[in-house]
């Protein structure tokens, strides 16, 4: 039977920004398929979007610590990431958050 990943995303919040850091952005994942997976990880990258202009990154992405525990089908994994420098002192608007991820066999 192959495993299958779902990944149902709470997209988290930011806790503190100001014109030169944002602090403390976290949020959890849980997987509903049937794999099992380890070594989870975020990659957070925050930016400003203005009445139809292009994306921009605003500050360096952000990664959380990787778990190195299994993660198994309906587990949350809870993330925060580290502080950012938000150079540009501009407005967030939002944030894209990509899954990192191996596949490991559920024991």
């Amino acid at each position: 039977m192959s495993q299958t990943y779902n990944w149902v995303f709470d997209p988290g919040r930011l806790e503190s920004c100001t014109a030169n850091s944002c602090q403390d952005f976290n949020g959890s994942v849980t997987n509903t398929g049937t794999g099992c997976a380890t070594n989870v990880w975020f990659h957070v990258e925050f930016y400003t979007q203005e009445s139809g202009n292009a994306v921009d990154i605003l500050v360096p992405p952000a990664d959380s610590t990787p778990t190195t525990s299994l993660l198994r089908p309906g587990q949350p994994f809870f993330f925060q990431t580290s502080t950012v420098l938000n150079a540009a002192g501009r407005h967030i608007t939002g944030s894209r958050i990509t899954i990192n991820y191996m596949f490991a066999a559920c024991q």
